[in-house]
């Protein structure tokens, strides 16, 4: 295994280990905006198991992919945390421990697979604004909002979701 930041005590790190079907060996990146600029991790899986470790004080999206560009998940990452990933090569079979945000956001792509995978925009972004309606207070509904809402067409109602969101979960490192 992996881990490209050390020597920092327990908060002032983020973990995320994780375990994905499917990939063998490939090189996994989690990519987040932190202190002023976009960081980017890599670790190389070993029988697709892996952990990276990065510093942001701040609440941040992280996206994690594959080193041929394959997508597996959007995690809301900060100092402290320590999250679990399982997944297979398919990005909405995908269970995520350790964060309630990133949990809620996997538990959200799960909940629409049939529409992410169809690209349905009205019904993704009726599920936006359902789980943004239910979770004002919530950064993931931050993080659903400006990864998976499809704008062309609703950008009226995307400007009113994002207004219905609490100010205190809307980080500039997350919109």
């Amino acid at each position: 295994m992996a881990a490209l930041l050390t020597g920092c005590g327990k908060s002032e790190k983020f973990s995320i280990r994780g375990e994905i079907t499917g990939i063998g060996s490939q090189t996994v990146t989690v990519t987040y905006y932190a202190n002023g600029g976009l960081q980017r991790l890599s670790a190389p899986a070993e029988a697709g198991a892996f952990r990276l470790q990065g510093i942001s004080a701040q609440p941040t999206l992280a996206s994690v992919t594959l080193s041929d560009g394959t997508p597996i998940a959007t995690l809301v990452v900060k100092n402290g945390d320590k999250i679990k990933l399982r997944a297979n090569i398919d990005p909405l079979a995908l269970d995520v421990s350790g964060s309630l945000p990133s949990s809620k956001i996997a538990e959200w792509m799960r909940d629409n697979a049939p529409a992410l995978h169809t690209r349905d925009a009205e019904a993704i972004n009726r599920s936006i604004a359902e789980f943004v309606t239910a979770n004002p207070n919530n950064i993931a509904a931050t993080a659903i909002l400006v990864t998976e809402f499809r704008t062309e067409g609703y950008e009226q109602l995307a400007d009113s979701l994002f207004t219905l969101i609490s100010p205190a979960v809307r980080p500039t490192a997350v919109v």
